[in-house]
């Protein structure tokens, strides 16, 4: 399961088909998908429930928590760590949370339990180095240190966490449930993360990526990530993907021939300008083709 968040979606017109039903024309976007079509559902007319707020409405993507706008706003699981919680130790990581031009630790599709954000990987050299850079001997011994020292904080902290419930509001004391929710959720990382550093890493024949420098170059960016989101399902590295494709923040990009002459944020809020709307077509073909080349290579080694 790869969930991929494009947080200014497609423009509409060229996006939803004008007709229902299984023999439905292709609109100009989905044609870049004909090859698949057999393979997908299109549906219009959807929404999470009071989910509102304008673009902070990212945050519950895959969590449908309601309000997010709101000042007492507290999020839930997110689908990709409900999938994570079940199946994740079957494979290396429970699951990867992915992202492109994403400040760190600022926004996530992806969500514990406790309602916590969980920070994305940007770059795409260091998914790779994850997955597939085996440590020397010595290396693996000091990050099963490392893990041993969290484990050893974990329980330190815990422990003085607890002593604190005794005089407490009821208020404080829903705030500690929520820490120690956080802190089961890392232990059990952690605890997966040890058994696993002694499980040599696969191998593939593919150069480790060149992580590209500008925010300009965000159709590379996608590119980048879709190969990795590839890369992790050939190899069963994980069976969880969140992919958060942050447009929002995203400058003027270029691809190919194509330099857009405003941010695609800007782009988006259009006002059915002749020329921005060409602009946001020209991104939005380019991530259509982005995503036909990832569905192609990933029926490559579907079972």
């Amino acid at each position: 399961m790869v969930c991929i968040g494009n947080m200014l979606g497609f423009y509409q017109p060229e996006f939803f088909p004008k007709q229902t039903g299984r023999g439905y024309a292709l609109s100009p976007y989905l044609r870049h998908l004909a090859q698949h079509r057999d393979d997908f559902t299109v549906f219009s007319g959807v929404s999470h429930p009071d989910v509102d707020g304008g673009h902070p409405a990212d945050n519950c993507f895959l969590t449908a928590a309601p309000h997010p706008g709101s000042g007492g706003f507290r999020n839930t699981i997110s689908l990709d760590q409900y999938a994570g919680e079940r199946i994740g130790h079957l494979t290396r990581f429970p699951s990867l949370t992915l992202g492109v031009n994403v400040q760190q630790g600022s926004r996530s599709l992806s969500w514990t339990g406790s309602g916590a954000l969980i920070p994305c990987e940007e770059k795409p050299s260091e998914v790779f180095r994850r997955m597939f850079v085996q440590g020397s001997p010595a290396e693996v011994a000091a990050q099963l240190r490392k893990l041993e020292r969290g484990q050893s904080i974990l329980d330190a902290v815990g422990s003085q966490a607890k002593d604190l419930q005794r005089g407490v509001t009821a208020r404080d004391r829903d705030r500690l449930d929520q820490y120690f929710t956080s802190v089961r959720d890392l232990e059990q990382r952690m605890q997966m993360s040890r058994a696993w550093e002694h499980t040599p890493r696969p191998v593939v024949q593919v150069p480790e990526p060149l992580d590209p420098a500008s925010p300009k170059a965000y159709m590379e960016k996608v590119k980048l990530m879709y190969d990795m989101a590839r890369l992790a399902f050939e190899t069963d590295s994980t069976r969880s993907i969140s992919l958060l494709l942050d447009s929002v923040s995203s400058p003027a990009i270029e691809f190919g021939d194509h330099k857009l002459t405003d941010g695609y944020h800007n782009l988006s809020h259009h006002g059915q300008a002749v020329e921005k709307v060409k602009q946001l077509e020209d991104a939005d073909r380019q991530q259509m083709a982005l995503l036909h080349k990832l569905l192609k290579n990933l029926a490559k080694f579907s079972p």
